[in-house]
Formats: structure tokens, C-alpha cells, sequence
């Protein structure tokens, strides 16, 4: 059997969710007016990761019958789609000015921020945002201990047991009880989701 009959495409029931922007776009105004250079810069490339995990998503649906553009499109699209969540918080540390990793060069990651000590400075500007993060980014939440499990074994190089162990096509991997394409989709449309209720929020 061929690899391309080896495996059947997901097409017709995984879809590209539809990425949307109208809270990022009111919240950039507001930003616009502060005059923050590096607040503007980290809005940018959070909007721009989700666009490039967007299309790592098409990629790896696109080629479903090639194992190897597969699991380029499923890489891509983990550390880009981790990437947009990490600037997203280093957007929340700027904007509330909590100090996070204050002086070095790479942004916050969704870990620090999640961290107590963080989220406790982040509750005095804004609790409702909070208890967001908490929920949706939280140690507790399923789908994000999830998430980063196969970013750390497939995204990121060295950081986990790779969940792909030798023999197994990437197609037939599940994490959970959910197939990689539905993961992907269903995580892209989460994170989407979770950006523009934190835009809602910052206040």
C-alpha cells in the first residue's frame, strides 16, 4: 500500500478554523495612544505568530498522505502557535508593567506568567483578567497541559520524550483521545479565542 492510500485525508471534517481580530484591532488603538513602542511590536507579532500557525495548520492538513511536509506543518505550527501564546503574556507583562524578566531580550513565557507570584501582581491590576489566564493557561486546565506536552516533545528539540517514537506515523499519533489534525484545530481556535477575550479585558 502506497503512503498516499496509507492515509486518509482529514478534509472533510477538519477545517482551518477562521482566524478573528476585532478585539486585537480595538485593543491596538488603545495601545497606539500610549506611545509604547515595545507594547506595539509584541502586538504585532502575536497577531503575525497566529497567521504563521494558521498556515503551518494548512500545511500539515494539506499534506496529510506525506509524512515528512506532515511534520513540518505539525512543528511549525506548535512552536509558532506557543510563540503567539508567549507573546500575548509578554504583551499582559508590558501593559500592566509587572517586571517580568525585566532587562533581558526574549519575551515572557505563558509559564512565568501562570507562576504565583505573577499572577498574584497581575490580580491587583486586573482580577477578572486573571482568572482567565488561570483557567485557560492554568496548570489545571487539561488542554493546556496537553498542548504543552506535544509542543515539548515535537515542537521544541530535547525538551520531552518524543511522543513519536520510531515506527509509528505521526498520522495515527493521538494526544488524548483526539488525532493530531483535531488537536491542531481545535488548539488554533482556542488560542485565537483566548487572545481576543484577553484583549477584551485589558483595560
Amino acid at each position: 500500500m502506497s503512503n498516499r492510500e496509507s492515509h486518509k485525508r482529514p478534509d472533510e471534517f477538519v477545517e482551518v478554523p477562521t482566524l478573528s481580530f476585532v478585539n486585537y484591532d480595538s485593543y491596538e488603538k488603545k495601545i497606539a495612544s500610549m506611545g509604547s513602542r515595545n507594547l506595539l511590536e509584541y502586538h504585532e507579532i502575536t497577531k503575525s505568530r497566529l497567521e504563521i500557525s494558521e498556515y503551518c495548520l494548512k500545511l500539515l492538513l494539506d499534506n496529510f498522505d506525506n509524512d515528512v511536509a506532515f511534520v513540518a506543518g505539525l512543528t511549525g505550527f506548535l512552536v509558532q502557535a506557543k510563540a503567539a501564546l508567549d507573546s500575548l503574556c509578554q504583551e499582559i507583562n508590558l501593559f500592566y508593567r509587572l517586571s517580568i524578566g525585566l532587562g533581558r531580550e526574549y519575551p515572557t513565557e505563558t509559564e512565568e506568567l501562570t507562576a504565583p507570584q505573577n499572577l498574584l501582581v497581575l490580580s491587583r491590576r486586573n482580577v477578572v483578567l486573571t482568572k482567565l489566564i488561570v483557567q485557560e493557561l492554568g496548570a489545571t486546565n487539561p488542554w493546556f497541559a496537553t498542548f504543552k506536552l506535544l509542543h515539548a516533545s515535537e515542537g521544541v528539540h530535547g525538551h520531552s520524550r518524543r511522543l513519536m517514537s520510531a515506527g509509528i506515523s505521526p498520522h495515527n499519533l493521538e494526544v488524548g483521545e483526539t488525532k493530531i489534525p483535531e488537536f491542531c484545530a481545535e488548539s488554533l481556535s482556542k488560542i485565537n479565542r483566548i487572545t481576543e477575550q484577553c484583549y477584551d479585558l485589558m483595560r
